[in-house]
């Protein structure tokens, strides 16, 4: 149940990482990887709560909130770069 949500998630982020098309391919890269590395987490941390009577799922709430502030981030970043290559360069 949960491995559906969290590609959502994954593609998601990966779509809002294309739309911003920062300057330097290592940034998708990076993104990518460190929202996989989040996702597995989250999917073994899940696995053995579904253990524990009504311990599963918090954590897909904190993987949320976390993705949406790294997009909100990297929305930010973004608009710094092209604010530096638009009025410094």
């Amino acid at each position: 149940m949960m491995l559906p949500f969290v590609l959502l998630v994954l593609l998601l982020m990966f779509m809002w990482v294309s739309l911003l098309s920062f300057p330097w391919t290592w940034v998708s890269y990076s993104v990518l990887g460190i929202e996989a590395v989040a996702a597995i987490f989250v999917l073994f941390i899940e696995y053995d709560g579904m253990k524990v009577q009504g311990a599963a799922g918090w954590t897909s709430f904190g993987f949320v909130g976390l993705s949406l502030y790294f997009a909100f981030l990297l929305g930010l970043i973004r608009l710094m770069v092209w604010g530096y290559f638009k009025f410094f360069s």
